[in-house]
């Protein structure tokens, strides 16, 4: 056990700062004093006897030992011991710290003692310095180990000094040792820049014959000079490096960076620090560089530098020559070793044009990622429409090329290489196209199926989006690389995506074992899907769907037609958009009512809008999350002011439309609220349990915006319509709400086919609680959008009834559809009673169903066109029809399809040919999720025998450069130990992975 206490003792030429070592072992108690510091005392420093000044200089350092940042040259760790700095004096060496020439540690034992009794002596002020440690690693190499505050004692306290007014002195060019010849040295104050803040010191440099240059010598003391030219100012390699890094972890930039070093100099006056932000801007500029061609090897004597050299590539990619197993081009599945390009831009880095390019120099154009300047330049100048490059990797033969338009840009790329053959070389191998996940739903449907990586052969679980991952830590530094030249910022990009593909190779072993796990359970599920859906087809259909797969797995490259079949391909009746459309262009012919089309297309989109406030406020009523309620509010808010907006155009089409006051009277009548669908009831969810719970209750005498009444044609009615001399309007109206509920019908037929296919593959074949939770979770989400599009449909059929029969009409065909509704549901009571008893032994009479049919279709000749189309919507016609998915289900033949089956959907009126596209749209996408995780299988043990291989290329690469100097040497054998350690950790945890098999090593 020991403890330290400090104590200075002095006289009026020096003082010495001593720490005392306290060491209590079994022994007893040991105390060693160790003097740390020699500063000479300035002329100005008085002299006498003063017990309480050296009381408070012992005090204040003992306090300092726990409170301030002790420098690491006080500690025994990395320093010689004491002893062995005696040895040194003994031999004629001068000490770590030289304070102008003078040798502290030198005087005479007696003079020593002297200074010791007259520690006491002390008046008014003390001054001493904890100043630039320095410690010797090897013979003749001397680096700075800390740079620390300087304080000056008052009467009772301490304030900051310099290293400079200290009257420290470091001596460079002999090892730490003055010259022998004082006339040879050359002292001048340097400013020295490092992480504990900027300081200021004298600095004695050698001009012996023979000596190196001071930048040189500035260098050996581990200070990077600030210029080659005398240089006053120089940066410890330790700041520099803290900066760089700082810059790539955080984004700050070297303003902020510099700004922080001199508060943290001087908190109440950072003016007074001098200000060597330019002097940071280059020094680091030429560090990151030096840095750079270190860690690739250029310090031993490779091959010069080219375009690219200097980047760090991805250790799990395909590289020939690198990490590719022998014979791997003759392998047939070339899918294995396909090389993905990402291309995409960065709108958010901007770049100021530079005011003076001819000034710009560049320490590394094209070494890293950025392409080379002139080249570059002649190309934009030679091909003017191509800004993309493709680099050819000598062997592959297979490349998969992820744009955000590649549906376009794929279509004249070849031609464009074509034609800038200087510049651009099209490879000769298999090319695929695709579209990120993230974009592709951006894009026309179609593009979804030909473009999406999911249904790319050989992709495996690509998302196409990586690039996008980089772009946000680049967007952190893209406002202190907007003003540098051109180089720079290039240098400082490339900075960050060399340290960005570090991150992943050191966390590439982690990445590869998870996704690795993930893909084996992922590809067990998809096949257990895939065979209970192959189980419940038709062996007919099946057999077409295997032969349109194989079809397009084969011709997809050359023919993207092919994936057709993969989407839905059947034509639905025309939708609101497409009728808008055909309304527009008739009033463009006509030139009667201009914008009436888009002004009832935006009622019925308003009205949509209302639907979905109003089940928010039904949901928000019953949970009351916060978040919920923000969201409420802000919907509100923003449908309110599309009100505004449409009742602000109404005037134009309502005005005028009156032949006299009792009409107008009329129409002034309010109408009945709005329709809110709350006759559907609304699909429960999991309320989020770690939100805040709020009561906010509206006012009662409150309207909310989802229960307005938008004045549309449908709420006057056709009669008072034709009375106004504006039955087009209604006209209109009707023709877009038989679009608003094609469109709703068409979604509805979509979602029911998905909730069948759920319960045919997912939920029937569900055999633990696990699975039955995450089917039952997807019925779930299927039932919520079925609930939304029946609001719609509702919403479009009673708005269709005022504009084709009157009030009392309309009442009377609405009784009886319900009559005949609940006739039909008794008729099946009965069937079912029926055939209970049968299986009994009972007979039941059974009224015939026959007569009500035949009424029922003469009622419906009795109802407008548009009325017999569309029924009323009713919660048993959106049954899942599981018996037209899986043919294997007992008594289908005897089940009925719901009337929304029959409907015209572009002139088909067969039952079941929509769920039977359905069922092979299910199939031939479960099979591509199935192919792709077992791609994705494959595909990582591939990168996992890559990156064992990369790294042990690397190993062997830095064994070969074991040559030159010891340090040279000593530098190799650290990074082909690092890069076989983790050569060895990927090999140990990929081959401890559960269903992996062994990998052999190289």
């Amino acid at each position: 056990m020991s403890h330290r206490k400090w104590h200075a003792v002095g006289s009026s030429q020096a003082v010495t700062v001593m720490r005392t070592e306290v060491r209590k072992t079994k022994k007893g108690t040991s105390h060693k004093a160790i003097p740390v510091l020699d500063v000479p005392s300035e002329p100005h420093m008085p002299s006498g006897p003063s017990r309480a000044a050296a009381a408070a200089v012992a005090e204040t350092l003992e306090e300092a030992d726990h409170d301030m940042c002790i420098p690491d040259f006080m500690e025994d760790v990395e320093n010689p011991r004491p002893e062995k700095r005696r040895k040194t004096k003994a031999s004629g060496s001068s000490p770590d710290v030289d304070a102008d020439g003078e040798d502290a540690d030198g005087q005479e034992a007696d003079k020593e003692e002297a200074d010791k009794e007259e520690a006491e002596a002390w008046v008014d002020e003390l001054e001493y310095g904890a100043e630039l440690g320095m410690h010797s690693s090897t013979e003749g190499s001397i680096q700075p180990n800390c740079l620390v505050r300087t304080l000056i004692f008052k009467t009772g306290y301490f304030i900051a000094s310099s290293l400079y007014a200290a009257g420290l002195r470091v001596n460079f060019g002999h090892g730490n040792r003055p010259c022998e010849i004082e006339a040879n040295a050359s002292v001048r104050k340097l400013t020295v820049v490092d992480i504990t803040g900027v300081h200021s010191l004298r600095a004695s440099i050698c001009d012996c014959p023979g000596a190196d240059k001071d930048i040189f010598q500035l260098l050996t003391m581990g200070l990077y000079p600030g210029s080659v030219s005398r240089p006053r100012t120089c940066f410890t390699f330790r700041v520099l490096d803290d900066f760089l890094l700082a810059n790539k972890v955080s984004g700050i930039a070297a303003q902020s960076y510099f700004e922080r070093l001199r508060r943290l100099s001087n908190s109440a006056f950072p003016h007074r620090v001098p200000n060597r932000y330019r002097e940071l801007l280059r020094t680091s500029r030429q560090w990151r560089n030096l840095k750079y061609r270190k860690w690739k090897g250029y310090g031993h004597g490779r091959e010069d530098l080219g375009p690219g050299k200097l980047t760090l590539s991805c250790v799990a990619c395909p590289r020939p020559g690198i990490n590719l197993a022998a014979g791997w081009e003759n392998e047939n599945e070339s899918w294995k070793h396909a090389v993905s390009f990402v291309m995409d831009g960065n709108f958010s880095a901007e770049h100021l044009k530079m005011r003076r390019p001819g000034d710009d120099i560049p320490l590394a154009d094209g070494h890293g990622f950025m392409v080379t300047n002139l080249p570059y330049k002649e190309h934009l100048k030679a091909a003017v429409d191509v800004r993309e490059a493709l680099k050819h990797h000598e062997g592959i033969k297979h490349f998969l090329i992820m744009y955000d338009v590649s549906c376009q840009y794929s279509k004249k790329a070849k031609a464009r290489f074509e034609s800038s053959p200087q510049f651009l070389k099209w490879p000769s191998a298999m090319i695929d196209w695709g579209i990120g996940k993230f974009h592709v739903h951006g894009h026309q449907r179609d593009c979804l199926v030909k473009y999406s990586p999911s249904f790319i052969p050989g992709a495996g679980l690509v998302d196409g989006e990586v690039i996008e991952t980089l772009w946000a830590p680049l967007n952190r530094i893209s406002g202190s690389t907007r003003a540098m030249s051109t180089s720079h910022r290039k240098e400082v990009i490339d900075d960050h995506m060399n340290d960005s593909n570090w991150r992943k190779t050191t966390g590439m072993v982690k990445m590869l074992s998870k996704r690795f796990l993930q893909a084996v359970k992922e590809l067990a599920l998809s096949k257990e899907t895939l065979r209970n859906m192959e189980s419940s087809s038709n062996v007919e259909h099946l057999a077409e769907w295997k032969r349109i797969e194989a079809q397009a797995r084969a011709k997809r490259r050359d023919d993207l037609s092919v994936m057709e079949p993969y989407e839905v391909m059947q034509t639905k009746a025309p939708g609101k958009q497409d009728i808008q459309l055909l309304l527009e262009q008739e009033e463009g012919r006509t030139k009667a009512n201009p914008g009436l089309a888009s002004w009832l297309a935006e009622g019925l989109a308003l009205q949509e809008q209302q639907l979905t406030v109003a089940a928010l406020a039904r949901r928000v009523k019953s949970d009351s999350l916060l978040t919920e309620q923000l969201q409420l509010v802000n919907r509100r808010n923003r449908l309110q002011r599309g009100i505004d907006s449409f009742t602000k155009q109404a005037a134009t089409f309502w005005k005028d439309g009156a032949d006299s006051d009792d009409d107008e009277e009329e129409t002034d009548d309010e109408p009945e609220a709005a329709y809110t669908g709350e006759d559907w009831a609304d699909v429960a969810e999991d309320p989020d349990v770690t939100d805040d719970m709020v009561v906010i209750e509206d006012p009662d005498d409150e309207t909310q915006p989802e229960s307005v009444p938008l004045r549309l044609p449908s709420t006057i009615g056709h009669e008072k319509l034709a009375n106004m001399n504006k039955r087009a309007l209604g006209e209109q109206e009707l023709r877009l709400r038989e679009g608003q509920a094609n469109d709703a019908l068409h979604r509805l037929r979509m979602a029911i086919g998905l909730k069948s296919m759920v319960y045919v593959t997912q939920v029937r074949p569900a055999n633990s609680q696990r699975m039955q939770t995450r089917a039952f979770k997807e019925a779930q989400n299927v039932e919520k959008v079925i609930t939304e599009w029946s609001r719609v449909f509702t919403l479009a059929r009673r708005n269709m009834i005022p504009l084709v029969m009157t009030v009392g009409e309309g009442e009377a065909m609405e009784k009886r559809f319900n009559e005949f509704y609940t006739s039909k549901k008794e008729a099946a009571a009965i069937a079912k009673q029926t055939a209970g008893a049968a299986a009994k032994g009972k007979q039941i009479t059974q009224p015939t169903d026959e007569a009500r049919q035949s009424a029922f279709r003469l009622f419906l000749q009795t109802l407008p066109p548009v009325m017999r189309k569309y029924r009323p919507l009713h919660k048993e016609d959106l049954t899942a029809a599981t018996h037209l998915v899986d043919h294997t289900e007992r008594n289908s033949s005897r089940k009925e399809l719901s009337w929304i089956w029959s409907v015209d959907v572009g002139g088909d009126t067969e039952n079941s040919e929509w769920l039977a596209e359905l069922h092979r749209v299910n199939w031939l996408r479960q099979k591509a999720r199935h192919d792709r995780w077992d791609e994705q299988v494959v595909l990582v043990k591939e990168e996992m025998k890559r990156t064992i291989r990369s790294f042990e290329f690397y190993a062997r690469e830095w064994a070969s450069l074991e040559r030159g100097s010891i340090g040279h040497r000593s530098y190799a054998m650290r990074q082909q130990g690092r890069w076989q350690a983790l050569a060895d950790e990927a090999h140990a945890s990929f081959s401890s992975l559960p269903g992996m098999t062994p990998i052999a090593r190289t």
